[in-house]
């Protein structure tokens, strides 16, 4: 069995490195480049290991990371998945592909040529403050009128 309960509140206090700091069991403190320490326990999972995230150090104490990572490795024991088993409790489904899938293709762009006679440009320059925003308001109604389909 790993050596558990390697870190304590005053050495806690003392880090500011980045990085992760083991506590035993699969808890670490981690630490960012900005400084922010939260905790994490790192498990391994068919093959893949796995980062559950178990909240900030001013919210959770190490004592509270400490319970919360008995509790999952409780549930490994029992062969749960612990960062599964919280989706569930939360509602989370991790199971359907966030954005657009490798396989999807990309949406092809479409070139498309329009000419703008200078005084009209001029006069929507003229208006001041905005008129960027007038130019592509005009723009958008071309595309509309000539039937481009909105994105």
């Amino acid at each position: 069995m790993p050596e558990m309960r390697k870190l304590t509140a005053a050495h806690i206090d003392s880090l500011s490195k980045r990085g992760r700091y083991s506590d035993g069991g699969g808890l670490y403190l981690q630490i960012a480049q900005t400084g922010q320490k939260s905790w994490v326990f790192r498990y391994e999972r068919e093959g893949k290991i796995r980062n559950m995230g178990l909240g900030g150090l001013r919210k959770v104490s190490l004592d509270a990371a400490r319970e919360a990572a008995h509790h999952a490795r409780e549930q490994l024991a029992l062969r749960i998945d612990p960062l599964q088993e919280r989706d569930l409790e939360k509602g989370i489904d991790r199971s359907k592909p966030r954005g657009r899938l490798k396989s999807e293709p990309r949406p092809r762009k479409q070139l498309i040529s329009m000419r703008m006679d200078a005084d009209v440009l001029e006069g929507l320059r003229a208006t001041g403050k905005g008129w960027l925003t007038l130019v592509n308001a005009v723009i958008r109604q071309w595309l509309k009128d000539n039937g481009y389909p909105e994105n």
